[in-house]
């Protein structure tokens, strides 16, 4: 992919120190993208520019400072069940893409439109219970995140890139003080089939993973 050109500095800063400042930018993605364990972060994806309206907006800027991204998943919608059932489906823009992007402290889900980005931050700390579904040719990545199941179709993503950021999220599930304790994993568990946030399947295959 070609360099995306940059924006014309418009803080006061001379084109040399903007060049300089680039450069910065451009070594710490780089940096950034050879940290991480996933082959679907590159420097290129955090680094692109997203927004072609409006004020510009890259995926790099989405991480806190000293967040390290671990595995980047595409696609172009994403969905989010609340506790009473209610699905809220979003769907990037014509061109566009729904990013899950994980890292060691967030998963963060990004909504590209043609003017912004869209992003819900969900803290590590929250995120659990992840099940990677695959029918009829699609994949789908679910997890939860405090009271809401969050579901992700990452089309445009090889399924093992899925799968292990679905390996390393159910290693950082602290969902739950409890979760160490198998009955309570398995009473929560059924509380989120109850509601209608695990299909029957996802809550057949936790059962089988947590009991062996």
């Amino acid at each position: 992919m070609p360099d995306t050109p940059r924006d014309p500095p418009t803080d006061g800063t001379t084109d040399a120190e903007g060049a300089a400042g680039a450069e910065s930018e451009t070594a710490t993605t780089r940096s950034l993208a050879a940290a991480a364990p996933g082959e679907s972060v590159t420097a290129e994806r955090l680094g692109v520019r997203l927004v072609p309206e409006g004020t510009p907006a890259r995926l790099r800027e989405v991480l806190a400072p000293d967040e390290t991204p671990q595995y980047l998943l595409e696609g172009v919608m994403a969905d989010r069940v609340a506790a009473d059932g209610t699905v809220r489906r979003r769907m990037a823009c014509s061109g566009g893409s729904v990013f899950t992007l994980v890292t060691d402290r967030a998963v963060h889900l990004v909504v590209q439109y043609r003017d912004r980005l869209d992003v819900d931050t969900l803290p590590l700390a929250t995120v659990g219970g992840p099940t990677v579904r695959r029918a009829g040719g699609e994949t789908r990545l679910a997890f939860d995140a405090g009271d809401e199941r969050y579901r992700v179709y990452p089309s445009a993503t090889p399924g093992t890139e899925t799968d292990a950021a679905a390996a390393y999220l159910d290693g950082q599930d602290t969902v739950d003080a409890g979760d160490n304790d198998p009955v309570s994993t398995l009473e929560r568990l059924a509380g989120l089939y109850e509601r209608g946030l695990l299909t029957e399947e996802e809550f057949a295959a936790a059962k089988r993973d947590l009991l062996g």
